[in-house]
């Protein structure tokens, strides 16, 4: 009776494991698909332009869920179904349980990822072993429930079903080498494609993409200079890949001279900005996919901007190769084929190789100073501090190039090189096809530079507005000038002054800004003595900011000397 009695029990445990076990191995966990990164336009500030697409699969429900969930920027996100007879009804994302395998790292891990293997197990206080099969843990799965730290486990033995917990085992054996990998579940990002339509091939997989701009892969532009000193240069320009954003397998990359504006860049979600990017878009060459993806993204009507492909050099990869759209609206497109970079990494991609003429031009600013009657305000530090602002002041040496190329040249840095040696590093800045750039190089030391200024004569009434006198004071300024370098330079002389301009020598030419604040506002960097001045509300209404400019040859170890006046009003 009794063997009889343990064969029903063993057969009604055998039955409720293989319950237990299918409940807990569950159907098959639904696929999540990735979509391929296909093409990126990357921005010099760091945005991009990402398109995903690729065959994903589609469940009974008519939904494809992705297992990426990008951070694209407010009004920059777009999906799409390319299959025919099919469309995009909705896209859902949030955060789904996804079951996931990491490798076991503890006594738990391997019976979690071993449940059907035969055990012999050693309890803590207890001699002999036993054997076990389909060991169970037991978990809460509600994720609000605090997990206990001692788990139990149900083990199959010969009499029956064995509930211990974790912490009684002092030994585990397996007979048979066990699963390293133990399955758990993991929260993460998830999108569904909701989608509506028959497939008319009758496949498992449909076509499908999305587009967004997002933060994350940027590009650095930098030049190589060669000059000859007969006025030819060779201009090489390459690219730095900067990838913090996901990884990139053979994709094309477009590196976009100039930058959209993207009004909420800084806000992450989606729905805008479709003209901006459709005029990038559209210089893509014909029969890109991101131009695709535009098409069955934003269904509109779109203008083709291109102007024409240039072949260019041969990028550093292998496989890679590069192409130029010329200008459309305001935007030029390097397009890079077959770049693979991984998060993380950085490559550098030659770009274009080109000459252009060039010519020596030597650059002398003279800034501004204070007006006499505010420097008496100033402590000794701030005296001194503005009588080394205004000391030896230094020529530029730098080349005037003109943009004859296919190309025009984008802010970057760029090493200077003469015969294979260094001359210096300069910034280029942005050149349209055909105007021309001043690319500085270094400091003129066999120029010298001298500038003096005096007070010629005060005028007490000067002039009278609003009811007030104000006095005049005039101003006389020399400026000698010695080249001592063994050839004629051509030199380019802007001297700014505080005040209005009067006259100047040797064809000096006289400029004025204008009055009123919106004079000072278009300056870029007003000198560091500014705001120690207590300006009074007058002032802007009465003076202006006069410039003097000056073109001159001059010869080796020739002196120049060049005069000029100016004046400005003051209230006693």
């Amino acid at each position: 009776m009794l063997k009889s009695y343990l064969s029903t029990s063993q057969i009604v445990t055998a039955c409720w494991l293989s319950v237990i076990l299918t409940t807990w191995t569950g159907a098959q966990s639904r696929v999540y698909e990735s979509l391929p990164i296909k093409e990126v336009t990357a921005f010099k500030d760091g945005h991009a332009f990402v398109l995903h697409e690729g065959l994903a699969a589609r469940d009974a429900e008519g939904r494809v869920v992705l297992d990426y969930l990008p951070s694209p920027v407010m009004g920059t996100f777009w999906a799409y179904c390319a299959e025919p007879g099919m469309k995009l009804m909705s896209v859902v994302t949030g955060e789904t349980a996804v079951d996931v395998n990491r490798p076991a790292v503890s006594v738990l891990d391997l019976i979690k990822a071993n449940p059907e293997q035969r055990v012999i197990i050693k309890e803590h206080g207890h001699q002999e072993t036993y054997t076990a099969s389909a060991v169970r843990v037991l978990e809460d799965k509600n994720p609000d429930t605090t997990q206990a730290n001692d788990p139990t486990l149900l083990l199959h033995t010969e009499v029956g079903i064995k509930v211990i917990p974790i912490s009684r085992i002092e030994h585990l054996v397996f007979p048979d080498a066990p699963h390293e990998d133990v399955a758990y579940v993991k929260k993460k990002g998830t999108m569904t494609l909701q989608l509506d339509g028959v497939q008319t091939d009758n496949k498992d997989q449909v076509h499908v993409g999305m587009t967004y701009i997002q933060k994350g892969l940027r590009w650095i532009p930098s030049y190589r200079i060669n000059i000859d000193g007969d006025g030819r240069a060779k201009v090489l320009l390459q690219a730095t890949l900067v990838n913090d954003l996901a990884d990139l397998n053979d994709v094309t990359a477009h590196l976009v001279v100039g930058v959209p504006r993207f009004v909420l860049e800084n806000t992450v979600d989606p729905i805008s900005l479709q003209q901006t990017m459709a005029q990038v878009a559209a210089q893509m060459r014909p029969g890109s996919q991101t131009q695709y993806a535009f098409s069955n993204a934003i269904m509109s009507q779109r203008v083709n901007m291109e102007a024409g492909w240039g072949a260019a050099a041969d990028a550093q990869n292998p496989a890679a190769s590069v192409q130029l759209t010329e200008q459309a609206e305001d935007h030029f497109v390097f397009s890079v084929k077959h770049v693979t970079l991984a998060q993380g990494q950085r490559m550098v991609l030659p770009l274009a190789e080109f000459e252009l003429n060039y010519e020596d031009v030597y650059l002398l600013t003279i800034p501004f100073s204070p007006p006499l009657e505010l420097c008496r305000n100033f402590n000794m530090q701030q005296q001194l501090e503005i009588a080394h602002l205004f000391e030896n002041p230094t020529a530029m040496h730098a080349l005037r190039m003109k943009n004859q190329s296919d190309y025009p040249l984008t802010t970057g840095p760029a090493l200077i090189l003469k015969s294979g040696m260094v001359l210096g590093q300069g910034l280029v800045l942005y050149t349209a096809i055909g105007n021309t750039c001043d690319l500085e190089i270094t400091k003129a030391v066999n120029i010298k530079v001298k500038p003096e200024d005096q007070q010629d004569d005060n005028e007490s009434n000067g002039f009278t507005w609003n009811g007030s006198t104000y006095a005049r004071t005039n101003m006389i300024g020399t400026l000698s000038l010695v080249n001592y370098q063994d050839k004629p330079i051509h030199l380019e002389i802007k001297r700014h002054l505080l005040g209005i301009a009067d006259q100047a020598d040797h064809d000096g030419k006289c400029i004025q800004l204008g009055h009123g604040f919106q004079v000072w506002g278009r300056l870029d960097n007003l000198p560091v003595w500014w705001n120690w001045c207590n300006w009074p509300w007058w002032w802007t209404h009465l003076n202006s900011l006069g410039t003097i400019t000056w073109d001159i040859e001059l010869e080796p170890r020739q002196e120049y000397e060049l005069n000029y006046t100016w004046h400005y009003f003051w209230k006693p």
